[in-house]
């Protein structure tokens, strides 16, 4: 019986979330998500930005690109 009602109120927790979010409609998807202005006081003006996965070109990817504000490297391995 407790277990019947853990669903049932599992069920309409999930629900009510479901709803709350389809009520508040797409306001949320609209707004900025870019953390870059939260982050740094820096003016990035000009400088390229990574939005989305590119894939990796040889000779290109294996120096620095210089058309970014910034740009990690690191190393990943085993020293002996």
């Amino acid at each position: 019986m407790i277990k019947r009602i853990a669903i049932i109120g599992s069920i309409i927790a999930v629900l009510f979330i479901a709803i709350f979010l389809w009520r508040r409609g797409t306001a949320v998807a609209t707004q900025s998500t870019s953390l870059i202005p939260l982050l740094t006081d820096e003016d990035s003006t000009g400088f390229a930005r990574a939005t989305e996965p590119n894939a990796i070109q040889f000779p290109r990817d294996l120096g620095p690109h210089n058309d970014y504000q910034t740009e990690w490297w690191y190393y990943t391995g085993n020293l002996e």
